[in-house]
């Protein structure tokens, strides 16, 4: 047998004692939801017309006890900034208003909850008072202020509520309280009523309680509550607290309360799910695999979700099967691309801000420039050619910081209103509205914006609008406010935007949130993401009343919950199938732990079952067998064997090339075939390759006077005495990718400043080496610097070109030098032995002698008639004591002989015929070792 709906019975029984004619009747709800629902259940009583009752909820019937409207988000803030300033003064004020939205609520559940105000504010200024911060004696201006602030709380209260009244207007807290106060001075408001009835209520604020306290001594006044005696009778339970708190306001037997929970025959599933997005599909699955719910039976099944992060997910997990959604909850502005135009809009406009004593508020960063030109409202009123032509310079002049004007030139003037950035925090406001305007307009033209999508998109505009305008009012009663305070406010208001995506149909699967559910009945109930801190909230409450007085005058944390403990357990009362959700593992905001009220469920409620059952397990997906990995594999086709002719006999292998091969062919085609290049990003601060550039350039310039003579140590310690020119090499060079402002402050100054200390000990340290060298005449004697040797190699029908850059090659004792500066960590190089040359070069740990070993190669084919012994080898920046490290070749010198050369030769000869062999695929390496810096191991999936 079905149990009848609690709405239902309650429209049954107001029905069945007041008849067709019920004009003379209030009833009273929690919130519009189950206000709705009951009269619709009216409707379904009977065919006949009838007279509907008098229906409100609780709070838009008190508010017409009042001759006051209620105010919006802008006005409270405009009202508060004014009662801030008369009250403490413009400095104070602008202080304090970024604490405007705190103080806003707790003001509002403050006449909500405290009957004697003065009591409270006394209590309040003394225990800020006794717990502050500051001593007696401190009297800076930051305590004086502080304890100014606190000791006239009551007063900006006061003058916060005046400011409201002149305004004909007043906030949630302060109008109820208005109306339970004077309800006698109002009676008018409610002669017609002969008889009352309070519908679905649990908690109960102070002003709620009066109010309706004096309903019932006007007329006869009826609650109707829906609760089980199960928690109501448990003195610990919390679900039933707020019943037992108003027992004789409710008029509740707790003997004579159902026992839905206990007696009704359901079957609840408690099932762990991981992550989010799974727990959409497994609900989706429910509902129509499982349950097998038909279009007629929808109405009747809700899903509840406590985190509104799942809630896209499920919409796109429902099947298309299901004819009819009513979503009640709506969806947080924070999912549009109006929001996210928003967001990049204040990113750019603190980060100005931020910056504005050093660059002026023509220079914005990059990141928020992309963002913009990338927002899908704001790119569609620019031109794709220009912003793709911005993007790409961007990129290719690595500009961390970009100036207006170079923006302008590239997008065109009239981008101008979007990047000339107001100069004050009252010009803020018409400059955002601007953009807005510009976007909606785009919006409602765009034509390939679906439908549904464009009125989400539209709404959500507009919203913003109506802010931004309530803001112009609040730069006008506040003009010193900062931008950034304003701004911040500004993210307040705008991120406690929902756009509605549905109105109150009644038919359909019924998507909501736990507190849309208060009163109404389903028979399949699918409750989402139940975890602690979601279902209940949790403990954080953003406030600035003591949790001591908030617990002897206000609500804590411990009420919250209450009320999500009952509406949890309401849910069950005449649900016949239920599944609760949960998330098993933990992410950036919690999870993982389930519900509270889930383990009461499975410990506490599950031996007191008559029916039914409950049944607690573990998602499992449907798991394949496991495979292993297929290796990539690109085959050498004709277009590719052409590809890497051209290269072999056009550009050439230099030594990077040649280790990529080693290390991994597929990288190697990806790189040096495919044409695959690192992805774009703008380089902030110098990483490790524009570090060597600026220490190679200093080095560089230090030695070039000397190409071609010896150059003397006498000469060169003039470097090291004149420390402003080894500066200036490593700054100019550092210039060239980044601008002077973020060179003279910060992580990149740091960098500037390492690069010229590096400089600066490995020439102290070899120089001290070079005199040795002098008094044994062994004399410096410099060749070239930054030089690129060449050279051919016949192999099979073609002639391969190889070319490497070398960074200094020198003479000394008739021996010649080939020198590679790095600003690494020091590594042993490869000892060459003849049981293992040249097969240990295949090893990519060896990648270092392989360069070398080339660079020794090139300088004898590129220079055939120089007998003298080759030295090539690498000077380790970072620690300047090891001087020359050298291949250990058996010779103490590290000198690479003829004979090595030619065996190293035939090994090159090896690496090309790999190349050019059709037969031997590019392929990825099975050592996912050498993968950890790869830039394509996402696209390898070794991530």
């Amino acid at each position: 047998m079905v149990m009848e709906r609690f709405l239902q019975h309650v429209a049954k029984r107001i029905f069945d004692m007041h008849g067709r004619d019920m004009s003379d009747t209030l009833v009273l709800f929690p919130n519009h939801r189950s206000l709705q629902y009951f009269l619709h259940e009216l409707t379904l009583l009977k065919s006949e017309a009838l007279i509907a009752p008098h229906v409100y909820t609780l709070d838009d019937f008190m508010l017409k006890f009042q001759p006051y409207t209620v105010a919006d988000g802008m006005e409270l803030l405009v009202a508060f900034a004014t009662a801030l300033k008369k009250t403490y003064g413009e400095e104070i004020m602008v202080d304090w208003l970024q604490h405007a939205h705190t103080l806003i609520d707790d003001f509002d559940e403050i006449d909500r909850q405290v009957e004697n105000r003065k009591k409270f504010f006394n209590d309040l200024k003394n225990f800020k008072s006794i717990t502050s911060l500051f001593s007696k004696d401190d009297n800076s201006e930051f305590a004086s202020q502080y304890r100014l602030f606190w000791e006239n709380i009551d007063k900006l209260y006061e003058a916060y509520q005046e400011e409201l009244k002149t305004m004909g207007k007043g906030y949630n807290g302060m109008l109820l309280r208005y109306a339970a106060e004077r309800a006698d001075e109002l009676a008018h408001n409610c002669d017609y009523i002969k008889q009352g009835y309070a519908v679905g209520f649990s908690g109960l604020y102070r002003c709620d309680e009066i109010f309706l306290n004096w309903l019932g001594q006007k007329f006869p006044l009826h609650f109707y509550i829906d609760a089980d005696a199960w928690y109501c009778r448990d003195a610990g339970h919390e679900a039933g607290y707020f019943f037992r708190k108003y027992s004789s306001l409710y008029r509740v037997n707790v003997n004579e309360l159902p026992e839905y929970l206990t007696e009704g025959e359901r079957e609840i599933e408690i099932i762990g799910v991981p992550r989010l997005t799974p727990q959409a599909h497994v609900a989706a699955d429910i509902l129509c695999n499982r349950w097998n719910i038909t279009n007629e039976a929808l109405s009747e099944t809700a899903v509840v979700v406590t985190d509104t992060r799942v809630l896209h997910s499920l919409l796109f997990a429902l099947p298309e099967n299901i004819e009819a959604l009513n979503i009640t909850m709506g969806m947080p502005a924070s999912d549009t691309s109006a929001y996210g135009l928003w967001e990049s809009l204040r990113s750019m406009l603190l980060h100005a801000y931020q910056f504005s004593e050093s660059r002026g508020l023509s220079q914005l960063y990059h990141s928020d420039v992309l963002s913009l030109i990338q927002n899908k409202l704001l790119s569609s009123t620019f031109s794709p050619f220009k912003t793709d032509k911005l993007q790409a310079e961007i990129y290719k002049n690595n500009l961390a910081y970009i100036s207006v004007p170079y923006i302008i030139g590239i997008l065109g003037q009239e981008t101008a209103d979007v990047f000339t950035l107001p100069a004050t925090a009252h010009e803020v406001p018409g400059y955002l509205l601007n953009i807005f305007r510009r976007v909606l307009q785009a919006c409602l033209k765009d034509t390939q914006i679906a439908r549904v999508q464009k009125a989400i998109e539209a709404e959500a505009c507009m919203r913003i609008m109506v802010i931004l305008e309530g803001a112009k009012k609040l730069t006008e009663h506040a003009p010193n406010i900062s931008p950034a305070v304003l701004l911040n406010l500004l993210h307040k208001q705008i991120r406690q935007i929902h756009i509605p995506y549905a109105g109150e149909g009644f038919d359909g699967l019924q998507l909501m949130g736990l507190q849309e559910t208060r009163a109404l009945s389903f028979r399949n109930v699918i409750i989402l993401t139940a975890n602690e801190g979601t279902l209940p909230p949790g403990k954080h409450l953003t406030t600035h009343i003591p949790y001591r007085l908030r617990k002897e005058y206000l609500t804590t944390y411990q009420e919250r919950n209450s009320i999500a403990a009952y509406l949890f357990y309401r849910l069950l009362h005449r649900a016949e199938r239920v599944a609760i959700l949960y998330n098993t593992e933990p992410d950036e905001l919690g999870g993982g732990e389930k519900s509270r009220f889930v383990l009461q469920l499975e410990k506490e409620l599950a031996p007191y079952l008559k029916k039914g059952s409950i049944r607690a397990y573990i998602h499992q997906p449907l798991i394949t067998a496991a495979k292993t990995p297929t290796p990539i594999v690109i085959p050498k086709t004709s277009v590719a064997l052409q590809k890497q002719i051209a290269l072999l006999t056009g550009k050439g292998l230099s030594p990077s090339a040649l280790n990529a091969y080693i290390q991994c062919t597929l990288r190697y085609y990806f790189r040096y075939i495919a044409g695959i290049g690192e992805q774009d990003e703008i380089e902030e601060t110098p990483d490790a390759a524009t570090i060597g550039e600026a220490v190679h350039y200093a080095l560089e310039q230090i030695f070039l006077p000397y190409v071609g003579r010896v150059a003397p140590v006498s000469e060169l310690h003039k470097h090291l005495n004149d420390k402003k020119q080894i500066e200036g090499w490593i700054y100019e060079k550092l210039k060239e990718r980044f601008d002077e402002i973020s060179l003279q402050s910060g992580k990149n100054y740091l960098i500037y400043r390492s690069c010229v200390k590096l400089v600066e000990e490995f020439l102290l340290k070899h120089f001290e080496v070079l005199e040795t060298n002098e008094k044994s005449n062994k004399y410096l004697h410099v060749e070239a610097l930054e030089q690129t040797l060449t050279a051919e190699l016949p192999v099979g029908e073609l002639v391969v070109k190889f070319n490497g850059r070398i960074d200094r090659i020198h003479r000394s004792a008739g021996d010649v030098y080939i020198a590679d500066y790095k600003t690494g960590k020091h590594s042993t190089l490869l000892k060459i032995t003849d049981d293992t040359f040249p097969d240990e070069l295949d090893d990519p740990k060896n990648a270092k002698a392989v360069q070398l070993l080339l660079y020794a190669w090139l300088y004898r084919k590129q220079y055939p008639a120089d007998n003298s012994d080759i030295v090539p080898g690498i000077y380790w920046l970072q620690q300047p004591d090891k001087e020359l490290s050298t291949l250990q070749t058996g010779k103490s010198t590290g000198v690479v002989d003829d004979a090595m050369l030619q065996i190293f030769e035939k090994k090159i000869k090896q690496w090309v015929s790999a190349m050019l062999n059709p037969e031997i695929p590019y392929m990825q390496t099975d050592d996912e070792k050498r993968c950890k810096y790869c830039e394509f191991q996402q696209v390898c999936n070794r991530a």
